[in-house]
């Protein structure tokens, strides 16, 4: 069960929506494997879904809008080698489709459902210290389910450095290192002038000390 997130109460009249939680059924079937130094997974994934939300085309408010279904494969392989560093890649290709039926003739994909992901980074640890370089990828989505507003895929690139002193430990990392300025979700509106963007946050850092009790 899928839950109204809170923006679904950010409308001019909260008190109009109508929607009901959102239901899904899981299925999935995969397998692992894994030695000392490999470890591969991979699974394909199909979920039927009940009561889909979706706002408005003036986003005044949220409805539900039928029948969905999911359906995809993702897979993970990482090596590890002995002077602690571990490499990965993984990927995921996604389908997501509304007015799901057997016999639709209409299955558009689900605005803000990417058709894939991918993430390839590498991880240190050893003694004290622990640290990460990773990429990640969202791949082209669409705005709205008629497919007309497309939003092309975004990624970011995150560093990470620790230091363990046992009952202290500090953290550095850096967030977007490209400095993408990418759009990550347009929220379209009837009326043109209304509709509403979203960017990746801007490069940042942060230093973090943590103390353990």
């Amino acid at each position: 069960m899928y839950l109204p997130d809170l923006y679904a109460l950010y409308v001019i009249n909260p008190a109009s929506n109508t929607a009901q939680p959102q239901l899904s059924t899981n299925y999935q079937f995969g397998t692992v494997y894994q030695s000392r130094h490999v470890a591969i997974d991979a699974d394909v994934y199909s979920i039927d879904l009940t009561n889909l939300l979706a706002a408005t085309s003036d986003s005044q408010t949220y409805i539900n809008i039928g029948r969905g279904k999911a359906s995809g494969a993702e897979g993970q392989i990482s090596y590890a080698f002995d002077n602690g560093i571990t490499l990965y890649a993984n990927a995921s290709n996604n389908k997501f489709i509304d007015n799901y039926r057997p016999d639709a003739t209409y299955k558009m994909q689900i605005s803000g459902s990417p058709l894939s992901t991918t993430g390839v980074g590498a991880l240190y640890h050893k003694g004290q210290w622990t640290g990460s370089l990773l990429f990640k990828q969202v791949g082209k989505q669409y705005a709205d389910n008629a497919q007309s507003v497309p939003i092309k895929a975004f990624d970011a690139v995150d560093l990470s450095l620790n230091y363990d002193f046992g009952k202290f430990r500090i953290k550095a990392q850096v967030n977007n290192l490209t400095d993408s300025r990418a759009i990550t979700t347009i929220k379209t509106n009837a009326n043109p002038a209304l509709t509403t963007y979203a960017f990746q946050a801007g490069q940042n850092a942060q230093l973090t000390l943590i103390a353990k009790f």
